[in-house]
């Protein structure tokens, strides 16, 4: 590595658990040497051959790139400007990790005989959870260690580079992807037959052309995110006092373990001074040094493309965190009077960046409804949850927990070949995105995407030929059951299927703007509540481009019931008409012929009206 100085620290990690931790070795053998008397001759380009190439060293990374290795592919892991395999679970400090569970009830085929721990997401993910020692809440130094165990054991060569320029083309005739790293120095030039992105912005696919949506501009809303957290570690904390009181206080969304914590909601109340940052509900972690991880902290409006602009909001984030959080926790939570802050993480948290345009998309309501297309590759089942987007804004859960399946072509791009995008920029909408940006979904893909990369090759096809071979994708599904991965089609009951608003339900949720919490109940059959208006017009305020907001509702008592007369006036002023009766919605194309036909059936109005209702309401007044 001559001539590479401090620009490159290069390390193959030897086939053995035993030196997990150690870096050190080459990966890289030597350039064709430079010849002093013919210094004006060009030379040829020396490449590197590799099978396939992984950059991106976040735990998708790590998994995508063991996973090939695994396979007897010759592997190459690159990641820029870090030190560390692990990314967001080892730099981000997010140590939590958000599992995905298999239903468990009447409808479920879940067997405990064969599986009897009930998450989703094995394989390499299960193979890292168990190396943290089975934790909710991990220690981040165990989770370096853990990761660099998995690539010690699969073989794969690692490479850490402090440049982040490169050089990217893909040959269609021979299906050759070049890459050149450090250009500006001494260039590493690699070839490799399949590239699988896990970087966290998809900089790889973009600079190959693939096409992606920013944000939520899906739905209209370009260059809008979730917030970011950056996460920060305190000391002098008493966890057995968090413990007791989260455990006991009666709240069913709080709890506690050995290792992890949730609750403290009173911690949005929290004043920070900062008009694009705020304090959430906590998550914490428990840290083998008797630290703890606190992930709460939220920050909007970042650019996460400008690097230049994060030391200036990190500097900015600490001095907020340590003279306006840290008191309030300590005059506010129980075990946090003596809290002292130790650091902020090396890395911000960006939940949400770019959204590929890829051969197959997953939406929203194949997450809702339970779907899993044929030969899926990968799984999730995280409620959908949309963090944040303003200070003010506590984020919602539209759904609880809804098992569905991940294709191939969701980590494949529409119009670029050769390359797989197996992160959190893979080709789902805004919404679904709320679900399957969790960890364990991804390192699922990744490891899809690294026995993907095997049949590709020995099949000699491209990668984005896979996406529609049924034989080849049941190979890859065999070849993931034999490395321990679960693949299975989890049926639940559709709790919307014979309500005669169904479309107009599916219409709302699909928009983010019908949240059933948790549990999933629609509460279809029962009177319609203000509870659940209130929750719809915060939802259409914050989430569409309607002129439609809760002022609406002003005049009516909190706790009160919705009658069918208090809908068509919230009709009337959204609408700036003045409906005197449920015909009037019904000639104004609000509601159907046979909407209006089954409300006027009914004795009482129910939330399925409302739904029906408020959906047509949306429709019109955009």
């Amino acid at each position: 590595m001559k001539g590479y100085g401090k620009k490159i620290l290069a390390i193959m990690l030897a086939a053995s658990a035993a030196v997990s931790g150690i870096f050190g070795i080459d990966a890289v053998p030597a350039y064709a040497q430079e010849n002093s008397d013919t210094q004006d001759t060009v030379m040829p380009v020396s490449y590197e051959e590799y099978d396939v190439a992984v950059f991106g060293s976040d735990p998708e990374g790590v998994a995508a790139a063991a996973s090939a290795a695994k396979n007897g592919l010759r592997t190459l892991l690159v990641d820029f400007e870090r030190e560390a395999a692990g990314g967001l679970y080892t730099l981000g400090w997010l140590n939590m990790i958000d599992f995905n569970y298999a239903p468990d009830n009447e409808d479920s085929v879940f067997d405990t005989r064969f599986y009897p721990e009930n998450y989703l997401n094995h394989g390499i993910f299960d193979r890292f959870y168990k190396l943290t020692g089975k934790r909710k809440a991990f220690d981040v130094k165990q989770a370096q260690r853990a990761f660099e165990t998995i690539l010690a054991e699969s073989g794969a060569e690692v490479l850490f580079i402090d440049d982040s320029s490169f050089d990217y083309s893909y040959d269609s005739s021979s299906r050759i992807s070049e890459i050149t790293l450090c250009k500006d120095t001494d260039p590493l030039n690699i070839r490799a037959k399949v590239v699988i992105d896990c970087t966290p912005n998809a900089e790889i696919a973009m600079k190959a052309g693939a096409r992606f949506l920013e944000g939520k501009e899906d739905r209209g809303f370009k260059n809008q995110y979730q917030a970011t957290t950056l996460v920060f570690k305190i000391d002098g904390i008493d966890w057995d006092s968090v413990r007791d009181h989260l455990k006991y206080d009666g709240d069913p969304k709080t709890g506690a373990n050995g290792t992890s914590a949730w609750g403290y909601e009173e911690m949005f109340n929290c004043p920070v001074d900062n008009p694009k940052m705020q304090m959430r509900g906590l998550n914490l972690g428990l840290q083998d040094d008797g630290t703890v991880l606190v992930n709460a902290f939220q920050i909007f409006d970042m650019n996460p493309y400008d690097k230049a602009a994060d030391e200036l909001i990190r500097l900015e984030a600490r001095e907020r965190i340590l003279k306006d959080v840290i008191p309030y926790m300590r005059e506010n939570l129980t075990g946090f009077e003596n809290a002292e802050l130790v650091d902020v993480a090396p890395e911000f948290y960006f939940r949400e960046t770019r959204h590929l345009v890829a051969k197959d998309t997953l939406t929203a309501e194949a997450v809702f409804d339970n779907v899993f297309p044929k030969n899926f590759i990968a799984s999730g089942s995280y409620p959908i949850d949309i963090q944040a987007k303003k200070k003010g804004d506590s984020g919602t859960i539209l759904s609880g927990t809804r098992p569905y399946g991940i294709t191939a072509g969701m980590m494949i791009p529409q119009d670029v070949d050769g390359i797989f995008v197996a992160s959190k920029c893979a080709g789902f909408d805004s919404v679904a995105f709320g679900s399957a940006r969790t960890v364990p979904v991804l390192m699922g893909m990744g490891e899809a995407a690294g026995v993907m990369s095997k049949v590709i090759i020995e099949n000699s096809i491209s990668v984005s030929e896979i996406a529609e071979n049924d034989k080849l994708l049941l190979q890859t599904r065999n070849m993931l059951f034999d490395q321990g991965v679960r693949l299975v089609a989890y049926q639940n009951s559709n709790p919307i299927e014979e309500s005669y608003a169904k479309e107009q339900i599916r219409y709302m949720r699909s928009r983010a703007l019908l949240s059933m919490n948790y549990d999933n109940d629609y509460r279809l059959d029962e009177r319609a509540s203000y509870q659940m208006l209130d929750s719809m017009l915060y939802l259409i305020e914050n989430n569409s481009k309607s002129r439609i907001d809760r002022s609406l509702i002003s005049d009516m008592e909190e706790g009160s019931y919705v009658e069918l007369e208090d809908m068509i006036a919230v009709a009337g002023k959204a609408m700036k008409r003045n409906f005197s009766s449920l015909e009037g919605l019904k000639n104004s194309y609000v509601i159907s012929e046979s909407a209006y036909r089954e409300i006027m059936d009914k004795d009482e109005f129910t939330n399925e009206d409302m739904y029906c209702i408020m959906a047509g309401i949306v429709r019109r007044a955009v």
